[in-house]
């Protein structure tokens, strides 16, 4: 009898610990051709398991876009100590707002809030309840957790027009578990845990952006004023920045970037100025000091870097990990001190280091994830050049670690996406392509001073990049693939089917660092970026504070005076300045511009209300939203047919002001209805800007405005918006036998 008792107490002591470790497990795989009571939660939305996955076909919304939430019906108890990873493995629509909610709330009480894992099979994507929060509620860790509402809302989802066309609006889900730690999950998918980078040496110092030997060739470069390397010199020399008389704007106890705050009662966006203005001062009189020997830029140096080690406790507000950009010119300016002026105690120099390792790395210790690219690269530079000032090696080893294998867009396969060299912000704008290119070759150059070549990375990734982006920028074609961020989130301000002409030609100071190195270090050819360096010439200041400029002095390692000429001829692009807008499937990008008036498509022509103004006039302009790119050398005419309000004031308007800088200004008419104007003979704006004959000139702002209505319409409507290679061509276009009828402007 005792021995049976012991036996079921033992049994029972083995099933209690089954159930208890079973508590939280979730274990819903669609493979079985269960629904596991997983259901459609949107309206107009349906679901059904169909060939081993749970396929969601998404609803159309009101917005234009799609939807398609997935939820479990009935409660749902998980463990936030047993299996605080749950984890869904689906074909997720990459342009859309997803989320983890439950009845808590959703996970970290935000959106877009998953960690990825990139799978040959299909992406999965998880959630680690121990260290995150459902709303603001943190789950128990000893005692399980029921929830009333387990779903994941699938939202502002935007398809491409291939999708739309092959009706293709649905998604499917293969899972949804939880596992016992992410090492579980990544050994349950099969996707190993990267290889670890260690770093075994001493560091060298100085050893960021300039070791000695860079000095000393700087240094070179300016007393015998050689070349394109002297030339940049004059442009530092002359900058207010680099003077051993400069004023410090701080420093500030709290640095910011958010002009929303104001902190002692100045606001954020002079701080985030005054802050880019001595950060530069600070690293410009460094270098000063070593080009010319005189003390007073050494003394003015450490006079900020003091001021503000001393000063300076905390990093506040929006976009806090971007302040990372000064901290990484701090640091730059500080190992100069450091290392080459004898004159800065080592109590001020431990004291920066404090405050660097203290203000500005718990802000990019984990970098930015599920950002835009530049800024996990942001934190990757500040980081290696505060691990190498501070000689802290585990720092160090984090950053290239993470330059690898980091789950962001920063890390490098995620940010070079092809091997043509786009970028993960190609379609973003140009202009924070050339931050992050700039950036990575400076975290690529200080890690190179450590003995670690970043540069070679996943087949000269950097170098493609500058290529692809020289090449685009110079006004030609580039191949381009669809492409979404790492984490998928749905950013208003990308294009994911084309690449971005926003600020396209506009070229920042980030491509001598890059050339340099591949070119006369590694004995790579980069012809596009040649072509570059020779249309800017010796590069000057940068933009703010993103990156150090002066690359032709800082960076220079040509033996010649200046680099080669490109006497290649490049072929003409002859899609640059094509507008070809006929509203024959849609609106082609235009909209309306006036408050209260709709821009809609019907009969192959964009119909455009008017609305009534305080002054008892119509009004009812058009735009084309993304901008365009005008190139008058292949299409000077742009022309556009239109039903024109009988008695109105028409201007063809741009952010450079409009044509002839007055309303009703165009060079002549065709018929009834066609308005054209000539691109090489009027100009823009107060000052009569002509249009570059060697630059495509990328407008944000293009529009008709069509104002002081008071002939009565209620709308007119828009047949087409061209632009042509000469007159003749638009007049055989129209099938106009006379010539144009010439208009008083």
């Amino acid at each position: 009898m005792e021995t049976r008792t012991t036996l079921l107490l033992v049994l029972f002591t083995l099933l209690l610990g089954q159930t208890k470790a079973q508590t939280g497990l979730l274990n819903d795989d669609f493979s079985t051709g269960n629904t596991f009571n997983w259901t459609a939660a949107t309206a107009g939305s349906t679901g059904q398991v169909l060939n081993g996955q749970f396929v969601l076909n998404m609803a159309l919304q009101s917005s234009g876009k799609y939807r398609g939430d997935f939820k479990k019906n009935g409660s749902v108890t998980l463990h936030a100590g047993d299996y605080p990873i749950i984890a869904i493995k689906m074909k997720k629509p990459p342009r859309a707002n997803f989320f983890f909610d439950s009845n808590l709330g959703s996970y970290n009480n935000t959106n877009n809030n998953a960690t990825k894992i990139a799978s040959a099979s299909g992406n999965i994507y998880y959630w680690d309840l121990s260290t995150g929060t459902l709303g603001t509620t943190a789950l128990s860790k000893t005692a399980p957790t029921t929830l009333t509402l387990l779903q994941f809302k699938m939202a502002d989802v935007v398809l491409t027009q291939a999708e739309i066309g092959a009706n293709d609006t649905q998604y499917e889900v293969d899972w949804v578990k939880t596992f016992t730690s992410v090492a579980e999950l990544r050994a349950f998918v099969g996707v190993n845990n990267p290889p670890t980078f260690s770093f075994n040496g001493t560091f060298t110092h100085p050893g960021l952006l300039h070791n000695t030997a860079d000095l000393q060739r700087i240094k070179g470069f300016v007393d015998s004023q050689y070349g394109r390397p002297y030339q940049s010199y004059q442009l530092l020399a002359a900058a207010d920045r680099s003077a051993a008389t400069y004023t410090m704007a701080g420093p500030f106890p709290s640095i910011t970037r958010d002009p929303s705050l104001t902190l002692n009662g100045i606001p954020g966006g002079t701080i985030k100025d005054g802050v880019e203005s001595d950060v530069l001062a600070a690293y410009y009189n460094a270098l000063m000091y070593n080009i010319t020997g005189q003390e007073a830029h050494a003394l003015k140096s450490t006079q900020i870097l003091d001021a503000y080690a001393a000063t300076t406790t905390a990093i506040v507000g929006a976009d806090a990990e971007l302040n990372g950009l000064y901290g990484f010119m701090l640091a730059n300016a500080a190992e100069l001190m450091r290392y080459t002026y004898t004159g800065w105690p080592q109590q001020k120099q431990q004291q920066c280091e404090t405050m660097l390792k203290n203000v500005f790395y718990p802000v990019l210790q984990n970098f930015k994830p599920c950002s835009h690219g530049n800024w996990d690269i942001i934190c990757m530079k500040a980081l290696m050049a505060i691990s190498v000032y501070s000689n802290d090696t585990a720092m160090f080893n984090r950053v290239v670690n993470y330059f690898y294998h980091g789950e962001g867009n920063g890390s490098i396969d995620n940010y070079v996406l092809t091997a043509a060299g786009q970028l993960q912000e190609s379609n973003r704008d140009q202009p924070h392509v050339m931050l992050a290119l700039g950036s990575l070759a400076e975290l690529s150059e200080m890690a190179l001073k450590q003995g670690v070549d970043l540069y070679t990375a996943s087949g000269n990734a950097i170098m493609r990049g500058y290529e692809y982006t020289a090449q685009y920028n110079l006004g030609f074609n580039v191949d381009y693939q669809t492409a979404y961020d790492y984490c998928e989130k749905n950013y208003t301000d990308y294009t994911p089917e084309a690449i971005s002409a926003n600020g396209r030609g506009s070229f920042r100071a980030v491509f001598e660092i890059a050339y340099n190195r591949y070119v006369y270090d590694k004995g790579l050819a980069m012809p596009w970026t040649l072509k570059v360096l020779n249309a800017m010439g010796p590069e000057g200041a940068p933009f703010g504070a993103d990156n150090p400029g002066y690359g032709s002095l800082f960076f220079y390692l040509n033996n010649a005076p200046n680099h080669p000429v490109d006497t290649t001829t490049t072929p003409v692009d002859t899609s640059l300045g094509l507008i070809n807008d006929n509203f024959t499937t849609g609106a082609d990008g235009w909209a309306a511009a006036t408050s209260g008036s709709t821009a809609t498509v019907s009969n192959d022509q964009l119909n455009i209300t008017i609305v009534n103004q305080s002054n008892g006039k119509g009004r009812g302009d058009v735009k084309k939203t993304a901008g365009v790119i005008l190139y008058p050398p292949n299409y000077p005419i742009l022309a556009i047919k239109f039903k024109k309000p009988l008695v109105a004031n028409i201007t063809f308007d741009t952010n450079l002001g409009s044509y002839g800088n007055a309303a009703n200004k165009w060079t002549g008419k065709i018929g009834d209805d066609i308005y054209y104007y000539d691109l090489t003979q009027t100009g823009f704006g107060a000052s009569h800007t002509l249009l570059s004959t060697t630059m495509p000139t990328t407008l944000s702002t293009f529009q008709f405005k069509v104002a002081d209505i008071s002939s009565g319409e209620t709308s007119y409507t828009i047949d087409w918006i061209k632009t042509f290679s000469s007159l003749a061509e638009l007049q055989q276009f129209v099938q106009l036998i006379a010539p144009p009828q010439l208009v008083k402007n």
